[in-house]
């Protein structure tokens, strides 16, 4: 995975790069404190060639997995999920959907999908909230799967 551009502007960051499809690939937001975190706004992915028809997915989950072709939006650890030609390869289809409910304090986890070895490219937004330490520590516990 290649991080292109990180972009801030008052609180807002943009994440620019791309993916290769069957890789998860971490992206590091803790900065070591406990009182800040960041809530999804939206996510966004193409194909390498968007005129080619490419069916490609990302999910964005809060703690490292193996890569997996399935979404499942009971399990706690997905937090983001986009679809690009889905499921119809040869007419433009777009989805994508994220949980403005969840805080991320730790890092991130970019789940590609597609045809083996392709390259996705993905674009997500970020608000960057504060909060005090024990809501920060609260955060981290719901967001670790099985706590």
């Amino acid at each position: 995975m290649t991080l292109g551009s990180i972009y801030k502007k008052k609180g807002m960051y943009r994440l620019r790069g791309v993916g290769t499809a069957g890789d998860v690939a971490r992206i590091q937001l803790f900065d070591g404190a406990f009182d800040s975190g960041f809530i999804l706004k939206s996510i966004a992915i193409t194909p390498e060639t968007p005129s080619s028809s490419e069916e490609v997915w990302l999910r964005v989950l809060l703690n490292e997995e193996a890569h997996a072709t399935t979404w499942d939006w009971s399990d706690p650890n997905e937090v983001a999920w986009a679809a690009w030609g889905i499921p119809i390869n040869s007419r433009f289809g777009y989805f994508f959907d994220v949980d403005p409910d969840v805080i991320i304090v730790e890092d991130m986890y970019l789940d590609f999908s597609g045809d083996s070895g392709q390259v996705i490219n993905y674009m997500i937004e970020m608000e960057k909230v504060k909060m005090s330490t024990w809501e920060g520590g609260f955060q981290i516990a719901k967001n670790n799967k099985g706590a």
